[in-house]
């Protein structure tokens, strides 16, 4: 069995999108939301974990050096800026 998994979409959307599932969840949606689909980028979400066996909790230091992972990358993504990642059209 696959593990539980929950997608939100963090950035605005096309409002007609609303009308496929109205301020409600779809378990195992057959649709979701495309790139072209987003207005603008607001966010750009990464997450950063530590590297551990399946059902092992992250030891103190391995959480500590996950935040100090994420904590570099704030900020420092220039193929955002230069425009390599696909942006809405």
């Amino acid at each position: 069995m696959a593990s539980p998994r929950f997608t939100a979409t963090v950035n605005p959307v096309l409002p007609d999108l609303l009308a496929r599932t109205p301020n409600r969840l779809i378990h195992y949606a057959k649709r979701t939301t495309t790139d072209t689909e987003i207005l603008r980028r607001f966010w750009f979400v990464l997450d950063v974990d530590s590297v551990v066996p399946k059902g092992v909790p992250a030891t103190d230091a391995e959480v500590s050096a996950a935040i100090s992972q994420r904590d570099n990358r704030r900020g420092r993504a220039p193929y955002l800026r230069d425009g390599q990642y696909h942006l809405p059209q």
